[in-house]
């Protein structure tokens, strides 16, 4: 029996649309065809499977809460600090961080603050479903930071947009040895009032050098950057995306095809990490290749049924899972990742 899980958190955008958001991922003008058309990175990434191996990065749950953003967040954040060394504190392997406190230190930030214009009403109806931007998360680790997980657990049980107005001082202090310096961290989102005018970019808030948003996410983990991405819930059958039974027994996450698409809006958003990349002609994956996402919905309720299909950078990987390149380019509408050393984002 599946337990049917449709908890998420990430706030979507505004104006964005299903429809526009189909023609901007094609070359300006728009032009007929599939929406993808770079065929994808070249060369498989696995920045996730030494510490999956390792035993001590089991996948987590958000329960009922909206704290999808801080769940990707951290998992991005620890899979870095794991990869190069947390010397913060004085740990010097994995160190799992708080979900709980980030959530916190995220909405103690405005919308406005993040410089996301909604209206009082948009807003409230988004605080109450504790929905949150990357935009918000971005602030949050340049002034706050993250602190050891221990010092703040996760409060499973709470209302879907609880927070804490503050932790002890101790804990705040502890969490600014992770703060990040500003200009580390790239972040766009889907803006059209905003963005550049012109070609693949013309939808985002920051010019990517007229890339798919697939490149830009392919390229940042080639270097070794986790990637935090949002992505749309659609309503009607669109649900099953990420809910469905497909998600749930295999991880396989799988947009409607476009023949559903008309008049379909979204109904949320759901922010993951993306820790790997497989690309076309790996046995299993779409055609278009597909990048490894670690889901926020445990063990139990996202690709439990792993060793069937074998998801994820090992053979079976509860809590993670696949979405195609083509559906990357068309549904993520933000997304956030350290800066590699090249520099470029």
């Amino acid at each position: 029996m599946i337990r049917r899980k449709s908890m998420r958190g990430g706030a979507v955008p505004p104006a964005w649309g299903v429809e526009m958001a189909c023609e901007a991922c094609h070359e300006d003008p728009p032009s007929p065809g599939a929406c993808h058309r770079h065929g994808g990175g070249k060369e498989a990434v696995d920045l996730a499977g030494e510490l999956i191996g390792s035993g001590l990065w089991a996948p987590r749950d958000q329960g009922s809460r909206g704290t999808c953003t801080a769940f990707a967040v951290v998992a991005a954040e620890e899979l870095w600090h794991f990869r190069n060394g947390d010397r913060a504190g004085g740990a010097t392997r994995f160190q799992a961080l708080s979900e709980e406190y980030l959530y916190s230190a995220i909405r103690r930030f405005s919308y406005a603050d993040a410089g996301i214009r909604r209206t009082a009403t948009d807003a409230g109806d988004l605080e109450a479903e504790g929905a949150t931007y990357l935009a918000q998360a971005k602030l949050a680790l340049e002034k706050f930071g993250i602190c050891r997980g221990e010092l703040a657990s996760y409060e499973e049980d709470r209302a879907m947009n609880f927070r804490h107005t503050r932790f002890d001082d101790a804990i705040e202090e502890e969490a600014t040895a992770r703060r990040i310096s500003p200009g580390t961290l790239v972040h766009n989102i889907v803006d059209i009032e905003q963005g550049p005018a012109t070609g693949l970019d013309r939808i985002w808030q920051n010019a990517r050098g007229n890339r798919h948003t697939s490149e830009v996410l392919q390229e940042a983990l080639a270097a070794g950057s986790p990637v935090v991405a949002a992505f749309a819930t659609l309503d009607r059958v669109g649900r099953g995306t990420w809910f469905g039974p497909e998600a749930q027994l295999y991880g396989k996450v799988i947009y409607p095809s476009d023949q559903y698409l008309r008049g379909m809006q979204p109904d949320g958003g759901h922010t993951v990490c993306l820790v790997g990349f497989l690309p076309a002609g790996t046995e299993g994956v779409p055609k278009s290749g597909a990048f490894v996402l670690r889901n926020s919905f445990g063990a139990i309720d996202f690709c439990w049924d792993a060793g069937r299909w074998g998801c994820g950078p090992q053979p079976a990987c509860r809590g993670y899972g696949l979405i195609s390149v083509d559906d990357v380019d068309r549904y993520c509408w933000e997304y956030l990742f350290r800066r590699p050393p090249d520099g470029r984002g």
